[in-house]
């Protein structure tokens, strides 16, 4: 993990790792197999940690 302290949770490392792909809500709900609300309040809780107001903020963090 790029740019993030090592304070994720095994389930929010996997989002993240999604959402710097491009993800949507959706599709990381399908792919992890959860409701999209569960994602959608993971990512606020990622970009709360980070420290950022937008995925595509969150990935160029995450990824540097």
């Amino acid at each position: 993990m790029g740019g993030l302290p090592g304070d994720l949770t095994p389930t929010e490392a996997q989002v993240a790792n999604l959402v710097a792909d491009g993800l949507t809500d959706k599709e990381i709900a399908s792919q992890l197999d959860m409701a999209p609300k569960t994602v959608e309040n993971h990512v606020r809780q990622l970009l709360r940690k980070a420290d950022v107001e937008n995925r595509t903020k969150f990935a160029v963090m995450f990824r540097a």
